[in-house]
């Protein structure tokens, strides 16, 4: 398996956020990507890295701008015109080993969508909407079910799955987390990659019997993003 990912730029400082009050530092925001990269080395992927970009200061967060399934990479519309400049680069660096699909219509975040078998489930969002979820599904050639996120970001904000769980974190159903931070966790395999903001969590999966890698990502979560916003995992 391998992670795409791209470090953060300079332009990172003025990424879309919530809270624009508070100062982003984009040495330590390089720094916990590092340490995120060494967490997905450690859980046995191979990270293929993208050159910054200096002009697209959320470009970083690469799991928006595709969804992967199989041998198959669709190429979303994100919802924030800003970061529809961002595809084009992760395009190229999927089409030598990916059959390329693309939302034409509409608009999706990758960060809105959660693939558990043969069901996505598409978050709708401000950036996500009913049309981009359609062709979303038309694209992957998969059942899409909707879902309304409210006032969460993406619906990865508020649940991500766990394959060592055997399916148990899915919508519907699953453990729950008082920590925010902790409802977004990266799943690879037996392995689990949790922001050091959520301990709580991070314990929880232990007693689990899931080997959990735990990262801060504290100057990502000020760009209202979490741990799977970082990669895009192939």
């Amino acid at each position: 398996m391998r992670a795409l990912v791209r470090p953060p730029s300079d332009a990172y400082a003025r990424c879309l956020r919530t809270d624009a009050s508070r100062a982003i530092d984009v040495a330590k925001a390089r720094a916990q990507h590092a340490a995120y990269c060494e967490a997905l080395r450690a859980c046995g992927l191979e990270v293929v890295a993208l050159a910054p970009e200096p002009d697209l200061p959320d470009a970083c967060f690469v799991e928006d701008t595709a969804v992967v399934v199989g041998p198959r990479a669709v190429i979303t519309r994100p919802g924030a015109p800003s970061r529809r400049g961002e595809t084009a680069s992760v395009e190229r660096a999927l089409a030598a080993t990916h059959e390329i699909r693309r939302v034409e219509r509409g608009l999706v975040d990758g960060g809105d969508v959660l693939v558990v078998g043969r069901v996505a489930y598409v978050g709708l969002s401000a950036r996500t909407d009913e049309t981009g979820a359609r062709e979303l599904g038309r694209a992957l050639e998969m059942e899409v079910r909707t879902v309304p996120v409210g006032r969460a970001l993406h619906l990865k904000s508020i649940v991500t799955r766990l394959a060592r769980l055997a399916g148990a974190l899915a919508i519907g159903g699953g453990i729950e987390t008082d920590e925010p931070a902790g409802a977004n966790v990266l799943d690879i395999g037996r392995y689990a990659v949790v922001s050091a903001a959520a301990p709580r969590t991070a314990e929880r999966l232990r007693t689990l019997g899931v080997e959990v890698h735990v990262v801060d990502v504290g100057e990502f979560h000020a760009g209202d993003a979490g741990l799977t916003c970082l990669s895009v995992i192939l």
